[in-house]
């Protein structure tokens, strides 16, 4: 069985930021990022418990989201009056109030908390997603969690077969059984698909980047050809593509070469993937 892996293991640069946005030190790693073994996990996702009253969480966020962060891409928190996910910007953030509707009072309500956000970390551009659980929001039973994670799987697997395969593994890891079965998904994801893969999510985190913020181009261009570097040891891909990149297509040669990528991947995802059909 593979060991979790803590705060403590990763980047301090990184570590910060997530204690400074997670809000309580007990938080915790989920998915495939969060056990030692997985060889090209690629954004962090993590749950930070929360046992504070609304009004002071509110304060905390407003607090934290007021301070200058260049990469904030969104935080949503409750609902508007038609049922829809609110969104918040940084501004709405910091006067408490989007739409009529107050944060603290968006907290209290049995609704999705969740910040994504981009660090820059050396030549790399890491998605760290943190999920707020409150004393607000009814606890997810494990036969809530496992129908979500088969509905995913089979959304997936229409297009995004390597994604498929992760939730299947975490939908067997909500038991200390199928060893076996998880041992071969490890293997998997540790092959050079899993490096492939690894690569597209980089270049997605990248493009979601470019799209909301103005990136210097410098920065475009060393990270594009840090990702052609990795890709250069799998010899079923080309990496021609990555000299292409210029300062003018940069955003549509970026798409282009993700979709290349994620097509490579998807076809022995899916071939392995029905491996499994049995269970799913």
């Amino acid at each position: 069985m593979l060991k979790d892996k803590s705060l403590k293991e990763i980047n301090n640069n990184t570590a910060d930021i997530i204690h400074r946005y997670a809000i309580t030190s007990k938080v915790k790693f989920l998915g495939s990022n969060s056990k030692k073994g997985i060889l090209y996990p690629s954004d962090f996702d993590l749950l930070s418990p929360i046992k504070e009253p609304a009004d002071a969480l509110a304060k905390h966020f407003q607090q934290i989201f007021s301070k200058p962060f260049k990469y904030l891409m969104e935080f949503k928190c409750g609902k508007n009056k038609k049922g829809d996910k609110l969104v918040w910007s940084q501004k709405q953030i910091k006067k408490g109030v989007n739409k009529g509707i107050k944060l603290a009072n968006a907290i209290k309500q049995d609704a999705l908390i969740k910040s994504d956000i981009i660090l820059p970390q050396g030549n790399s551009f890491v998605e760290i997603s943190i999920i707020y659980a409150t004393k607000y929001q009814t606890p997810k039973t494990k036969e809530t969690i496992e129908q979500e994670f088969e509905e995913e799987i089979k959304e997936y697997s229409k297009n995004n077969s390597f994604k498929a395969l992760k939730r299947l593994y975490s939908l067997l890891s909500l038991d200390d059984k199928n060893m076996k079965l998880k041992e071969k998904l490890i293997k998997f994801f540790n092959g050079d698909i899993g490096l492939v893969n690894k690569v597209a999510n980089d270049l997605e985190t990248l493009f979601l980047l470019i799209g909301k913020y103005k990136i210097n181009y410098k920065k475009i261009y060393d990270n594009t050809q840090m990702l052609k570097e990795k890709l250069s040891v799998v010899p079923w891909i080309k990496v021609k593509q990555f000299d292409e990149i210029d300062k003018v297509n940069y955003k549509s040669k970026i798409k282009e070469i993700i979709e290349y990528i994620r097509d490579k991947v998807n076809l022995p995802s899916k071939i392995f993937l029905n491996e499994f059909k049995n269970i799913i």
